[in-house]
Parts: C-alpha cells; sequence; structure tokens
C-alpha cells in the first residue's frame, strides 16, 4: 500500500478510489497520465476496480495498449480471471503486441495447452501452424537486473512491430 492509499484508508476514504460502475470507467482512463518523463520512462497509472467493472477495464486497457504484457507466473487453470485475461488479448488484440511472462522454472505445457484450447474456442480450428509460437512468451525466474534488461527489448520490439504495422495500415488508406 502506498503512503497516499493507506492514508485514504485511515481517512475512510479508500472507497472513491475504486471505480464501481461503468460510468465511471471513461473519465478514468481518460484522466490517466500517458506523458513520458524528462528521462524518458512512462509514469505508473493504477485503476482500482470493483469486481464487476475489473473485466471491462481490463478490456478498454487492452484496447487502448501498444504493447499487452501479462505476467502470469503464477497461472493456474483454475483461476478464472487468469483465463479471462488470458482468452480476451488472443480475441482482441493483434497477437504481435502480446507478451506473456512466465516463470522460468514452471513447465510451460499448462500455458501452452491453455493458450491453444482458448484459441480453439474463439478462433474455431487450431492454431496457426508456422512453427511460431501463438503468443511471445517470456520467461522469468527471479526478475534479475538481467532479465529485466531482455524484457525491455522485447517489450521494445512488440511496440516498434505494432507501430510498424499502423503505419502501413495509415499509408494504405
Amino acid at each position: 500500500m502506498e503512503p497516499d492509499e493507506f492514508f485514504a484508508y485511515l481517512g475512510r476514504r479508500l472507497h472513491e478510489r475504486f471505480i464501481t460502475d461503468s460510468a465511471g470507467l471513461p473519465g478514468r482512463l481518460a484522466a490517466m497520465d500517458s506523458a513520458r518523463d524528462p528521462d524518458g520512462r512512462f509514469r505508473v497509472s493504477e485503476l482500482f476496480c470493483a469486481n464487476i467493472i475489473r473485466q471491462l477495464a481490463v478490456l478498454s486497457l487492452i484496447d487502448r495498449a501498444s504493447v499487452v504484457l501479462q505476467d502470469l507466473r503464477e497461472y493456474a487453470r483454475h483461476r478464472a480471471g487468469t483465463r479471462f485475461e488470458l482468452e480476451e488479448p488472443l480475441r482482441r488484440a493483434p497477437l504481435h503486441k502480446v507478451l506473456v511472462i512466465v516463470d522460468a522454472n514452471h513447465p510451460l505445457d499448462d500455458i501452452r495447452h491453455e493458450i491453444e484450447s482458448i484459441w480453439q474456442s474463439i478462433a474455431g480450428g487450431a492454431p496457426p501452424t508456422s512453427g511460431a509460437p501463438l503468443l511471445q512468451l517470456v520467461r522469468l525466474a527471479r526478475g534479475s537486473d538481467v532479465e529485466m534488461l531482455g524484457l525491455f527489448p522485447a517489450a521494445a520490439a512488440a511496440a516498434a512491430r505494432t507501430s510498424a504495422i499502423d503505419q502501413d495500415a495509415t499509408s494504405k488508406r
């Protein structure tokens, strides 16, 4: 809990930070700060959502994102929320802009099987067989500096692919 959140809790105002209905979501999304800091980093924006709004917020963020980065290091098939957050990028986002972080010590078979199962249910067939994985998986063990230095180029490459595809689509219009 960050200090401002702690003080909101103490002042019994923490509920004011939560988006509790769909009418409040557009304003919160519009208020998100997307400007870069002078050092080039982006600021962190948080959306605290009531459970009934969480899925709508996830969908809105997927539509706005240059890169969709999903942390599935604690993935388990029985977690329905995780399945939704894995299914929707397959359904909505261009696959070249999706990066999935997985635990380097966890076998990939469960995640690959789940991704293929979701793909079959939404696309009505087997995943493409071009030899490339359906989603780009990035394996992290401890989140060390070396691993983070590998994650950043992968995210930048996905953003660059997205930008190049967007520019190509714009030039064809």
